[in-house]
């Protein structure tokens, strides 16, 4: 049994990646000990990533001759409607415009442009759909070049027989020490997706009750962390920890 605590998990991991992998690989499963919304188990996280979109048009004065410019922020906007095209509500897909930057002064056509966008998909083959998507965008302008890089660097925590067996045993033992243990599907990711992507067996959530995710209220219940503490040491014990 190992405990690894990671440090950069809520910026992307990046530098803790390896050492997670090699960590996890050693064991059977995975738990997962992020707070738990609602006391339930996340039993399926949605993949993410985040793709950054770069935008290189013409300069000119906007009001001399603004017709020999050629817009990157204009090109940008246009993507950004493209995007409607890609999401796909019915199968959870979302691609959410979160950053953009554009121009130089007020009378110059923007020469350069940038726009960050948040990734989520349930499935692998959704991912990889996106990814195709985007990079395949062909600028109405075709003096501005579009430069697609990033994408999902967290894979879908997808249920899978092993993990169904996990939780059905956290389930059972959490009936034993007298609360009930839900399940639930989210959309935000943790390190649970990668341990779940590299095909070890995750349970995710196993901490305290909480809830205000990112905001400045986030919280865990200190009252709940007995009974959570219980159920992960009696995962341990039944060797669900290793």
């Amino acid at each position: 049994m190992s405990l690894l605590l990671v440090p950069d998990e809520e910026v992307g991991g990046a530098a803790s990646r390896e050492l997670l992998l090699s960590v996890a690989r050693r064991h059977r499963q995975v738990l997962v000990l992020e707070p738990s919304l609602d006391g339930a188990a996340k039993v399926a996280r949605k993949g993410c990533g985040v793709f950054r979109v770069s935008f290189a048009g013409r300069a000119a004065h906007a009001g001399l001759e603004p017709e020999k410019g050629a817009s990157a922020l204009v090109e940008l906007t246009r993507f950004v409607s493209f995007l409607d095209g890609v999401v796909d509500t019915a199968r959870g897909t979302s691609l959410t415009p979160s950053m953009a930057r554009a121009g130089s002064a007020a009378n110059v056509v923007p020469e350069q442009a940038e726009l960050t966008i948040d990734a989520r998909a349930w499935t692998r083959e959704e991912a990889a759909r996106v990814a195709i998507a985007l990079r395949a965008y062909a600028p109405a302008d075709d003096r501005v070049t579009v430069a697609v890089e990033g994408g999902f660097d967290r894979p879908p925590l997808e249920p899978t027989a092993a993990s169904e067996a996990l939780y059905e045993q956290a389930r059972q033992a959490a009936e034993d020490l007298g609360f009930t243990l839900g399940a639930v599907r989210v959309g935000g990711a943790s390190d649970g997706n990668v341990t779940a992507g590299a095909g070890i067996p995750t349970l995710d959530a196993r901490g305290p009750l909480g809830g205000g995710a990112d905001a400045r209220d986030e919280h865990v219940l200190v009252s709940d962390l007995p009974r959570r503490s219980a159920l992960v040491a009696a995962l341990c014990s039944l060797g669900s920890g290793g």
